[in-house]
């Protein structure tokens, strides 16, 4: 049996109805099966919705997109945070300073042609 997804105003909607008929003295069974949900569902969403207003939906909608808004906005800054540590942490590499090498953490390193020295370097 293919489920179905409800917005929450179909949601309401319907439990509105199922109050209306448990108030003409129907059974909880009977009302589920009008509605054609199971008496579970029902239970979950009187629990979930039970007291919700249609306005109140409107505003549900609105906060939970702001919030998934910023919750992007979070993610987003919280990755560039891991980026700049990962930067940060990363080993130092050797340095090209006036035609001479600096060996920080990496050890010499070979280079094919090295540009002829500056002249406001100092002579090695």
């Amino acid at each position: 049996m293919k489920q179905e997804r409800h917005s929450v105003d179909q949601i309401v909607s319907k439990l509105r109805k199922a109050d209306v008929e448990l108030g003409k003295e129907k059974k909880v069974p009977e009302v589920c099966k009008q509605l054609g949900i199971t008496e579970q569902t029902y239970y979950h969403r009187r629990q979930k919705y039970g007291g919700t207003q249609p306005e109140m939906v409107k505003q549900l909608k609105s906060l939970e997109k702001e919030n998934a808004r910023l919750k992007n906005l979070v993610a987003d800054k919280v990755l560039d945070m891991e980026i700049l540590n990962e930067a940060a942490r990363a080993p130092e590499i050797t340095t090209v300073f006036c035609g001479q090498f600096l060996s920080v953490a990496l050890g010499p390193v070979h280079v094919p042609s090295s540009p002829p020295p500056r002249a406001d370097c100092p002579a090695s």
